[in-house]
């Protein structure tokens, strides 16, 4: 039987109308939002139980008390180009929302579920639109729940678990403390401060040394495909396990490093067992409540901190996950920035390297949310955040007290990403794998393989070097083409088919030189003038002189280069252009390389 839709407003008026700039963290959010091709995985989706009693006229008050309290859920935005200064935020102090309402006809939580879903699908007209979708689910005609869909602009995951609080005591009837002093706009004084200024500032230092520093990928690995053609949407598991969370706890007390950090190292530790590299960047989301008027605060805050983890220095677990809180340490204090600026060194840290750096790893320790009113979360992000407990499904190994739950398929654009839901009475982990890079039954392996290392490092210092015999992970094996070049394992075949792309029908050759800064450096040895059809007689295209002229110029060819590289995980740009002049070497195997080599030199540089 077909759903009854009705469609109710609640409405707002007498409230603060005001404008202001964009601080950092809204910035930053605003920015991926806008640049996604899908942002539907950046609305965070609730289901919200309504005691029963309760009215349809106290479920739309609730929702009003909460407008009035936080500015960000009537926000719309002026965007100016490239999110610029001129970017405004528009708090309007009056205005209606509408309010779905759905008739359940079955199990109101099914109903729910599969409404949050659909509510989720698609982005926000933020110019346009305040950036909340809500519905209510009616069971025989009385409210039951709340579904509610808050776009990322609006708040981040600690803001999510204030709205829950909040949400269960208005339908409890508790009378709600004073709102945060802070609202959004407000927010952009509080970073001019002289003290929060110096933070920003040397974050964009920490963030360029990183940049310099980390592989372009954590997955160069044969046989992936362009992302530019690629399915971003990431069947995931869950991992479950009480007795994995009594190891964590052993490791903690014996280690003094966090619950949330020995999951990070043991995380690193595997994905550097799978992709044969020791290098590990990862993308840890931090909430940036790090001074005392953010406390309570609602909207969005949350930014990336980037680690570097080298796997291969320590000698044991202990050693790691210790190694891991220190740059945990540096990473958080550096993930609150300007990310106009820090795209900037980004991507200015990239063309010089030659490489696009590629947000292959996340993790996010969400493991705060449901400890409140709400309880432990149950379906949770990436897709719709149900309260209460839920019993994990699949198979349930006995050995390791391990319960490993497909879910179903989420747009993630990631390689791999690691969601701690839970970490004290139980380990409840989801783990989202590009079946590229993490087939399914690999991703089964990896989490079984993350209990084992828990449950040897409880035991006493774990060394490293046993780590290869816990897990059934196959570290991935790369072909002779293959060398590290500036700490990126690249496929040499790859740069040439950039460099072909690049360059089109000029006669070139890209080498692998041994180097002992770089390990291997990349030499692109070039024609001057471009070649000649195979045909004399055929009738060609006058060439474009400026693209003429820019494949022959070293800058030019690296400014191509780079503009191709994002999406090629294991490609770099060379770091080293020659541009010859010369009749073109038709030597071919061992001799096309000395051949090249021997040809007069007309200009040759790195192209930065």
């Amino acid at each position: 039987m077909a759903q009854q839709r009705l469609l109710s407003k609640v409405g707002f008026s007498g409230l603060s109308a005001r404008s202001g700039p964009l601080a950092f963290g809204l910035t930053n959010l605003l920015r991926a939002v806008i640049v996604d091709d899908d942002p539907s995985h950046l609305n965070l989706t609730s289901v919200l139980p309504v005691p029963d009693g309760t009215g349809l006229d106290a479920v739309e008050a609730a929702v009003g008390v909460l407008l009035e309290r936080h500015e960000s859920l009537r926000t719309t935005y002026r965007i100016a180009p490239g999110i610029g200064p001129d970017t405004v935020q528009l708090v309007a102090g009056e205005g209606t929302l509408d309010l779905l309402l759905v008739e359940a006809g079955g199990d109101p939580n099914e109903t729910a579920v599969v409404l949050a879903r659909e509510l989720r699908t698609g982005g926000f007209d933020l110019e346009a639109d305040l950036p909340v979708r809500l519905a209510v689910v009616l069971s025989g005609g009385a409210p039951a729940l709340l579904v509610c869909v808050v776009c990322h602009t609006a708040m981040d995951a600690t803001s999510w678990e204030i709205l829950v609080e909040e949400w269960a005591a208005l339908m409890d009837g508790r009378e709600l403390p004073a709102p945060a002093a802070l609202q959004p706009i407000d927010v952009v004084a509080l970073e001019e401060r002289p003290s929060v200024r110096r933070l920003t500032e040397s974050s964009l230092s920490y963030w360029e040394a990183r940049m310099r520093a980390v592989p372009q990928a954590a997955f160069a690995l044969p046989g992936l495909t362009d992302p530019a053609e690629k399915d971003w949407h990431h069947t995931g598991l869950r991992i479950v396990s009480d007795r994995a969370a009594e190891h964590l706890g052993r490791i903690a007390e014996r280690t003094g490093v966090s619950r949330s950090v020995i999951t990070l190292a043991a995380f690193g530790a595997l994905v550097a067992r799978r992709v044969a590299e020791p290098d590990c960047a990862i993308t840890s989301l931090s909430a940036n409540r790090v001074v005392k008027e953010l406390r309570g605060y609602f909207g969005t805050l949350a930014q990336d901190a980037v680690l570097l983890l080298d796997t291969a220095a320590p000698e044991t677990f202990d050693q790691l996950a210790r190694e891991c809180r220190a740059e945990a340490m540096r990473a958080y204090r550096a993930s609150w920035f300007d990310p106009i600026r820090a795209w900037e060194v980004i991507n200015g840290v990239g063309a010089q390297r030659g490489i696009s750096f590629a947000r292959d790893l996340v993790f996010n320790d969400m493991s705060a949310l449901g400890k409140g009113a709400g309880g432990p979360a149950g379906r949770r992000f990436p897709a719709v955040r149900t309260l209460g407990e839920e019993k994990a499904r699949g198979d349930y190994d006995d050995t390791l007290d391990l319960r490993l739950e497909p879910l179903p398929a989420e747009l993630v654009p990631s390689r791999l990403v690691l969601i701690a839901h839970r970490l004290e009475d139980r380990l409840d982990l989801g783990l989202w794998a590009d079946p590229q890079v993490l087939p399914a039954e690999e991703a089964a392996e990896f989490g079984r393989s993350f209990v084992r290392l828990l449950a040897e490092a409880a035991d006493g210092d774990l060394p490293l070097d046993r780590l290869p015999a816990l897990t059934g992970l196959t570290p991935v094996r790369r072909g002779e083409d293959w060398v590290r070049s500036d700490r990126c394992w690249i496929d040499l075949a790859a740069v040439r088919r950039l460099a072909a792309e690049a360059l089109g029908d000029r006669p070139h050759l890209v080498l692998a030189e041994p180097d002992e800064r770089l390990g291997h450096r990349l030499v692109c040895h070039l024609a001057a003038d471009p070649a000649a059809p195979a045909d004399p007689t055929a009738p060609t295209a006058p060439a474009d002189p400026a693209e003429t002229a820019e494949t022959a110029d070293p800058a030019g060819v690296h400014r191509r280069m780079l503009d191709l590289l994002p999406g090629r995980p294991s490609a770099i740009t060379p770091q080293w252009y020659v541009v010859h002049t010369g009749p073109v070497p038709d030597a071919a195997g061992a001799d096309v390389a000395a051949a090249w080599r021997a040809l007069p030199v007309l200009t040759e540089g790195p192209g930065r």
